[in-house]
């Protein structure tokens, strides 16, 4: 097992790859969604690749500043041959698909929830102007999601 490659154990502010309610739940994971939830707006309307490109590496490179890795979970062979289970550090490529994925998921659920203050606007005769709309897309997702 090559130690620049994998790592035994992970901290509080790694970024875990995977699917379910142990990566979901972690405090480097929620971290990370609230980073891409703070630049959903500006990366939807961002034209060009090159600019949502900078987005996902200012997401990863604060990640990274805290001292947050991104890692998968694998199983690897130990020096007696043994199968024991590890964390890769995944490489930049992957970490980036997975900071705009990130952004993308954000940018949706911010749509979502406009439209939703749209519509609810519109069938009560009322403008959208009435509402008191949080300032970021951060704290408008969180306040629709209750996790504030």
């Amino acid at each position: 097992m090559s130690s620049d490659r994998f790592v035994k154990t992970t901290t509080d502010h790694d970024v875990l790859l995977g699917r379910g309610n142990n990566v979901n739940y972690r405090e480097g994971n929620i971290r990370f969604r609230r980073l891409a939830q703070e630049r959903a707006a500006e990366y939807s309307t961002c034209r060009s690749k090159l600019d949502k490109d900078g987005i996902a590496r200012h997401i990863v490179q604060q990640v990274r500043s805290s001292g947050g890795r991104f890692l998968r979970p694998v199983t690897a062979e130990n020096a007696e041959g043994q199968h024991i289970q590890a964390w890769e550090i995944v490489d930049e490529e992957s970490v980036l698909m997975k900071a705009k994925q990130a952004l993308r998921d954000s940018a949706s659920a911010l749509r979502r929830v406009t439209a939703q203050f749209a519509d609810e606007a519109q069938s009560s005769e009322a403008s959208i102007t009435q509402f008191q709309l949080p300032q970021s897309s951060a704290a408008l997702l969180s306040l629709i999601s209750g996790t504030r």
